[in-house]
């Protein structure tokens, strides 16, 4: 018999965190995202906007898998709408469901999300690395369990092979660093460095001052979430963070997660401060190095979410790579169906809600005219949509259409 277990309250995910732990070290092309460490962190930085909804599956009495989501209220000009999505922060990330078995896990989740826990409008899935397992069979999953589904581009991310650099390439970023080099030694004397500490070893008190400085032009929660993801990294023993420095400033980083033969960049950042060229030629020169010293050491996968701009990477063989979002509006929700059909949330991906998301909508009398026509609905405000938005008779009607 399969069941499901809903977690709401971060207190709650403490008796599900020995399974978690244990079911991530099991899922198949797991990235640091999906791990109970990420999630903590993102609740602790973006909770006053969110509420929690992780999902235990289980079959036979025995555990499954997890989909974690959360629930972001988003303000549209039908009203607010509750909207389950992945715990992302914009990037290009890469979320699914923990465990060995994404595919039951995935329909089970889904299965009770269209049956008995009908507390919501959007389901916004994004972004799933559509190289991996988890784009296939989330796709399978919706059509398993009948749920219509746009499948949408997300983020894009980038992936390189350090040792596959031959000479030419070496003798082009040898060039590059010589000149980038020059350029930032204008600022005093240049410091790179790869910092890769134990598991449990404190974070260098000056790498981490650096950190701050970088995160001053961040939002509160953004701070507050890449202090507490970089100290969940040293802790495992898994942080990997490449910088450069002129004195005691640092001009850039590149922050990732590393695992076995695998590095994944989560965030690459450069201060804010510097003058537009120079702050590209610390982005290079930080990025030659750190590209030197991985094909040096042998490492043969590295995987960019955060992309540095493309004229950084333009010297090296890039793989670019798309993502998938998976968007489906429930079909009992009135809301979701009118935004469906003015193609709001298709346009507007829901994101980190610092800010609110406002959407438009075409008068309603348009939306309904156009669907039966077939014709494809824009989004421009009207007086009259809101005017209308209240009336029973051509919602009903609305709120049975399916994906």
């Amino acid at each position: 018999m399969i069941r499901i277990a809903e977690f709401s309250a971060l207190d709650d995910l403490a008796s599900l965190r020995p399974i978690w732990d244990h079911y991530f070290s099991q899922t198949p092309n797991a990235s640091f995202c999906q791990s109970a460490d990420w999630f903590e962190a993102y609740w602790n930085a973006f909770g006053n906007v969110l509420d929690i909804r992780v999902f235990l599956l289980r079959v036979g009495g025995n555990p499954v898998g997890i989909v974690p989501l959360v629930s972001r209220p988003v303000r549209t000009s039908v009203g607010t709408v509750r909207v389950l999505t992945y715990p992302g922060i914009e990037l290009g990330t890469c979320y699914g469901p923990v465990g060995p078995n994404v595919a039951a896990t995935m329909y089970g989740v889904l299965r009770h999300l269209k049956t008995a826990y009908q507390n919501w409008d959007v389901l916004d899935l994004y972004p799933v690395d559509l190289r991996a397992s988890f784009s296939d069979r989330t796709v399978n999953a919706f059509r398993m369990n009948q749920m219509g589904v746009n499948c949408l581009t997300g983020p894009a991310g980038a992936a390189l092979n350090p040792a596959a650099i031959d000479l030419q390439d070496f003798a082009n970023a040898q060039g590059q660093l010589h000149v980038a080099e020059s350029q930032i030694a204008a600022l005093g004397s240049v410091v790179w460095g790869r910092y890769q500490p134990d598991s449990d070893e404190a974070i260098d008190p000056v790498l981490l001052t650096g950190c701050e400085e970088l995160w001053e032009n961040r939002t509160p929660a953004l701070r507050t979430f890449w202090r507490s993801v970089t100290r969940k990294l040293a802790r495992a023993g898994r942080l990997d963070l490449s910088y450069v420095m002129t004195g005691s400033k640092m001009l850039g980083y590149m922050l990732g997660e590393r695992g076995t033969g695998k590095t994944i960049w989560l965030d690459t950042l450069v201060n804010d401060h510097l003058p537009a060229a120079m702050s590209l030629a610390a982005e290079q020169f930080m990025l030659t190095k750190t590209l030197l010293s991985a094909a040096a050491a042998g490492e043969t996968d590295w995987e960019f979410h955060s992309p540095p701009p493309s004229s950084s990477l333009a010297a090296w063989p890039v793989v670019r790579y798309e993502n998938k979002r998976y968007l489906h509006h429930a079909p009992w929700s009135i809301k979701g169906q009118l935004l469906r059909l003015c193609g709001y949330f298709q346009k507007s991906p829901v994101g980190l809600a610092v800010v609110p998301n406002r959407g438009t909508l075409v008068p309603e009398a348009k939306i309904v005219a156009r669907a039966a026509a077939g014709t494809p609905t824009t989004s421009r405000t009207s007086r009259l949509a809101r005017q209308t938005i209240g009336q029973s008779k051509p919602l009903v009607k609305l709120a049975e259409l399916d994906d």
